[in-house]
Formats: structure tokens, C-alpha cells, sequence
């Protein structure tokens, strides 16, 4: 057994900060009486102090001493919900705005960083999550003062996210060094003298378009909570995002317009969560179809053709599975796919919705090979392995996939074998007979149960019975 001594100074430090950001700095205390040892690391170790966590009930003096503590290490801060400027916190406000120059990772809003300045603060932020803090503050003012091309090429901002924003404070800290990317319009703050239904509801697709343009070398993005405009003819150039590899987008109205201008070639991961979500969600059921994005992203220029994990929830129209399916015909590295259904569209779609339209039934098209118009026969999604279906299927859907994708395909049909189908993800309990979900549990590594009744049960095929998923 390792003694409490023999673990590294940098590795206890690492855990102290987790302490920290789930308790408070107040947790270093009793830390630094457990052994010499720690009480060392504690006291050495400035950075743990420069975790700045400010709280309606925080005591300004304690904030004073440990700012103190921290002398030149780099500053992560994080200002609550709630907190506001006071007589008696100035200083302590004061006091950071003055080492600005420290700061590595910051959570305010634009009340706070307002009194300093971007030019002092991109040589060293770099992660950075802003959020509108009144009125007064909806303007940057002369926080981008003197900055430059050559400031825009030197920050060091890796990871920005904006909520409720001004366009004037998103476009300027977005630029090249930035990875990461979350936009989130959100929702009013209803302690706020506003109007609730009228307040900044919509965003202009254009701003969303423009973002994006400024990204070139982002990698994941997440846009939450847009409310588009309809774009009325506007068409801007396609958005070239080639290092884009995660784009998740969630309740976001005019998404596959939004989406049919951006192409990102080697994306990983997509996930377009359409669900509604209160308190502002009976207004925005998203009626677009997802058909017209299937039918551009199928474009060679345009088709991710790595995707390994595709997540639908949601968002389909019975419409829109025969193009969903087409364009899974071009997706061979697929290996997770996700799809909410409480529409229940994949159970209304018909096998062909015209003698043209080719294959319209999802189910049957993953259980059965299909024929191109050459002749020649192939798996859609040949490299599946994990299949989650929230939806009100049949198990005997269910079944027929798992049988024909449980590595015994190649005794029933021509051509090689797809992936064996690892794990199952289904409503299985309200929709087949105990000796069916064993059997289901008996052809794939493990079924899992979705609804909430039976507690999130997993039939394992070790073991041939249904357990608890925790």
C-alpha cells in the first residue's frame, strides 16, 4: 500500500483544486492539518489560492488574505449568480482588476471584466465564460480599446463561451486561437425588470453565420437556445470549418438552414437535440424539416465522412427518414447512433413512401442488406456498435436488427458481415415479453432497459438476466 506521504506534491495539488471548485477555499484549511506533507503542498502552492470563487456571503477579508496568498500565480475566477459589486467587496474587485494581467480562466460577467481591459487580459486568459450583466453593460465600451490585428493573432483565448451577449462583445474576443465555442441565448432572467416574452428572444442567423465565419481553427462548438430569424433570401458564402470535430447544437429554431452553410468535413461527433424545453418552449417547436441538411451534407464537399457518433433527438418529420437514410448510406465509420423518437416518426414511416423514394423505414433498413442502384448489395452503417433508441418500437424491430447484426450475418446473406451490434438502448420493458428481452440480451453484449419504471435495467448476455444499470 502506497503511504500517504510517497504521493507527488503536484498530484495532491491537482485534487486540492477539485476541493476547491466543489467546496471552497475554505476546504484547504483542514486539508493542511492532516500530515506535514500536505500542509506543505497547501502553503507552497500559490495557484491553489489564485482559485478565486466569489459568493453573495463571501467574506471580503478572506478574499483580501487569499488573494495575498496567491501572489503572482495565475487567477481562475468565478463570480456566482447573484454576486453584485458592493461598498464592501470594491477593494476585493479592485484588487483583481489590478492583476488582470494574472488571469487564466475567468466566469463573470460583463459588469466585472468591464473595468478592465481585453489588451491586458489576452496575453494570458484562456478560458473565458461571459454573460451579460445588465443593461449597462450590453455595450464593450472602450474594453477593446487599442487592440489590433497583431492582438488578435497573439491571444492565448483557447475556450469562450457567450451568453446573452451583444454581438460587439462576442466578435471581439473571437478570432483564431480560439478551440472551443459555445453560444447560448438563454433565457430572461425573470428577477430582471423585463419584458418576459419579448426580451431578446431571437437571434439574427446572420450573427450566428458571422461567429462561425471568424472560427477557423475551432474544433467543437455548441450553440444553445437560438432563437432565428427566418433569413429571408439571405445566403452567405459556405463556412469552411475543417478542424471542426464535435458540433452540438440544442433547441435551436431555423437549425437546418443554420447548419446547410456549414461545412465541416472531418466532424467526429454531431448531436442536434430539438426537444422541447421550458419555460419558453411552447412557442419554438421547430417545423423545419431536417430533410434539405441530409440532402447537403450528402454533397462530397460537405459530408463528414469520419462521423462516428450521431445523435437525433427529436428532430425528425416522417418526411425526413428516407434522406436520413440515404445520407447514412454514405457514413461506413459509424459507430454510435442515437436517436429520440417521441413523435414515434420511425414507427409511422412506411417501407417506401412512393416506388421512388427508395427506403423509408429505418428499422428494416438496419436489419436487412440493401441494393444501390447498380446491384450491388451493402450494410447501411456496417461499422455500428452501440444503437440507442428512444422511441416506442417494437421489439420485434429490435430483434430482427440484433439477430441480423449479431455476428451471424454471414450465415444468411452474401456479402461480408457488418460490425457486431455491442449494445442495445430501447424502451424494452413496455414494449415486449420477459422471454423476448432475453433473447434480445442473448444476441448483443448488453440491452438496456430505458424507461424509469424497471430503474434503468441492463439485460447482460454473461449473465442472461436483467440488472441494475447502476
Amino acid at each position: 500500500m502506497t503511504d500517504i506521504n510517497d504521493i507527488p506534491p503536484e498530484i495532491l495539488a491537482s485534487v486540492f483544486e477539485l476541493t476547491i471548485y466543489t467546496s471552497s477555499i475554505s476546504s484547504l484549511r483542514p486539508l493542511s492539518i492532516v500530515c506535514r506533507h500536505w500542509h506543505d503542498v497547501v502553503e507552497q502552492t500559490p495557484r491553489l489560492w489564485g482559485i478565486v470563487l466569489l459568493r453573495k456571503q463571501s467574506s471580503p477579508a478572506a478574499l483580501e488574505k487569499q488573494i495575498t496568498k496567491a501572489k503572482a500565480a495565475p487567477l481562475s475566477i468565478t463570480l456566482f449568480p447573484g454576486t453584485r459589486s458592493a461598498k464592501h467587496t470594491k477593494k476585493v474587485y479592485q484588487k483583481l482588476t489590478d492583476l488582470s494581467i494574472n488571469w487564466v480562466m475567468a466566469n463573470v460577467g460583463t459588469e466585472f471584466i468591464s473595468a478592465c481591459r481585453w489588451v491586458a487580459l489576452y496575453r494570458s486568459l484562456e478560458e473565458l465564460t461571459l454573460c451579460r450583466g445588465g443593461p449597462r453593460y450590453d455595450e464593450p465600451g472602450p474594453f477593446f480599446n487599442d487592440v489590433n490585428a497583431f492582438t488578435q493573432r497573439e491571444a492565448k483565448l483557447r475556450s469562450f463561451t457567450a451568453t446573452n451577449l451583444q454581438k460587439a462583445w462576442v466578435i471581439g474576443f473571437l478570432g483564431p486561437s480560439i478551440r472551443q465555442f459555445c453560444l447560448v441565448r438563454g433565457y430572461p432572467d425573470l428577477s430582471e425588470q423585463v419584458n418576459y416574452y419579448t426580451y431578446r428572444l431571437y437571434t439574427r442567423i446572420a450573427d450566428t453565420w458571422d461567429y462561425l465565419s471568424r472560427l477557423p481553427e475551432v474544433i467543437k462548438v455548441h450553440l444553445k437556445h437560438l432563437k432565428h430569424n427566418d433569413p429571408k433570401g439571405f445566403a452567405p458564402s459556405v463556412i469552411r470549418l475543417s478542424k471542426l470535430l464535435t458540433l452540438h447544437v440544442e433547441d435551436v429554431l431555423q437549425m437546418p438552414i443554420l447548419l446547410s452553410y456549414i461545412a465541416a468535413p472531418h466532424l467526429q461527433t454531431l448531436c442536434i437535440d430539438q426537444r422541447q424545453i421550458e419555460p419558453l418552449s411552447f412557442s419554438f417547436r421547430n417545423p423545419s424539416p431536417v430533410a434539405p441538411l441530409f440532402a447537403c451534407w450528402s454533397d462530397p464537399s460537405f459530408l463528414p465522412a469520419n462521423l462516428h457518433t450521431l445523435e437525433l433527438r427529436d428532430c425528425l418529420e416522417i418526411t425526413d427518414v428516407p434522406y436520413l437514410i440515404r445520407w447514412l448510406e454514405r457514413l461506413p465509420n459509424l459507430i454510435r447512433l442515437f436517436i429520440g423518437d417521441g413523435s414515434n416518426v420511425l414507427g409511422k414511416a412506411p417501407s417506401r413512401l412512393s416506388p421512388d423514394d427508395g427506403e423509408s423505414n429505418l428499422y428494416r433498413a438496419l436489419a436487412h442488406p440493401m441494393t444501390r442502384q447498380d446491384g450491388e448489395s451493402f450494410w447501411l452503417c456496417p461499422s455500428l456498435m452501440i444503437l440507442h433508441l428512444d422511441a416506442d418500437q417494437d421489439i420485434g424491430e429490435l430483434l430482427s436488427i440484433a439477430r441480423t447484426r449479431g455476428g451471424i450475418a454471414s450465415a444468411m446473406h452474401d456479402i461480408p458481415p457488418p460490425n457486431r451490434l455491442r449494445r442495445v438502448e430501447a424502451l424494452l420493458c413496455n414494449t415486449g415479453r420477459e422471454e423476448e428481452i432475453e433473447l434480445l440480451g442473448s444476441l448483443v453484449d448488453q440491452a438496456y432497459c430505458l424507461c424509469t419504471s424497471c430503474g434503468l435495467r441492463v439485460l447482460s448476455k454473461a449473465t442472461n438476466r436483467l440488472v441494475s444499470k447502476n
